[in-house]
């Protein structure tokens, strides 16, 4: 990892996770499923030898504009939809949001991903 990636927002805003990245680096070529607590504190299982599992077993998020937007839009009591979802960390986020009073949609997804 260079130097200058300690300058991301995931870790700026977040300096354990550099500890996580270095201690979890040192694992390379492991496969498997592991479970992951996110920045606001659900948890998700992830296959870590996939492309977004792996990310977010590394970093602690995938695709951060995004998680950024939908933590920002999406207001407690909110009714969402996640098409497409894939492991469900959108899906996480914005049922974490929205709350017990919200309610997520995701059509097509496989169960054992949530």
């Amino acid at each position: 990892m260079k130097l200058s990636r300690l300058l991301a927002p995931e870790y700026l805003l977040r300096p354990r996770q550099i500890l996580l990245r270095v201690v979890r680096g040192l694992a390379r070529g492991t496969t498997g499923c592991r479970i992951v607590k996110l920045p606001w504190g659900s948890e998700i299982r992830v296959n870590i030898g996939e492309g977004i599992g792996n990310t977010i077993w590394r970093t602690g998020v995938d695709d951060l504009p995004v998680l950024e937007c939908l933590w920002r839009l999406t207001d407690p009591g909110d009714r969402c939809v996640d098409v497409g979802a894939n492991i469900g960390l959108m899906t996480n986020v914005m049922a974490f949001r929205a709350g017990s009073e919200g309610s997520n949609l995701v059509p097509g997804a496989p169960s054992r991903a949530f």
